[in-house]
């Protein structure tokens, strides 16, 4: 499958390949879920490793709740947008479009609402 800037919607999660005492880093959620100061549901990017405190780097996997392997982080743009090639297709089963992008810093389009993100499509019309 040609490599893509967004995230799946079946991509929520991922498995950083730093080895500390021989183990690799936990799995991560590819999203933390909080609140803006309007109280609206937002999600933002988890970008740093928990165990590590390293940025995703290439070949970290892309995983399904399931934690199977879906595909891997393959490079960066200039802009900073993550480029993953996923390996397996889509589960038909998972909510939502395409609609989260994972880029170095927050505008105004990156962080997506609940209300918002119910009606986007692929490419976020």
């Amino acid at each position: 499958m040609a490599p893509i800037t967004a995230v799946r919607a079946d991509h929520t999660h991922w498995q950083c390949m730093t080895k500390a005492n021989g183990d690799f880093c936990p799995v991560n959620n590819m999203f933390r879920h909080g609140r803006d100061k309007e109280g609206r549901a937002i999600r933002k990017p988890v970008r740093k490793c928990p165990g590590c405190n390293q940025v995703r780097g290439q070949v970290t996997k892309a995983l399904r709740s399931d934690w199977n392997e879906i595909g891997t982080l393959e490079a960066y743009t200039a802009r900073g947008e993550e480029i993953w090639v996923y390996t397996k297709l889509p589960d038909i089963n998972a909510d939502g479009p395409i609609v989260d992008r994972t880029v170095e810093e927050f505008t105004e389009g990156d962080v997506i609402y609940e209300e918002e993100a119910d009606g986007l499509t692929a490419n976020g019309n």
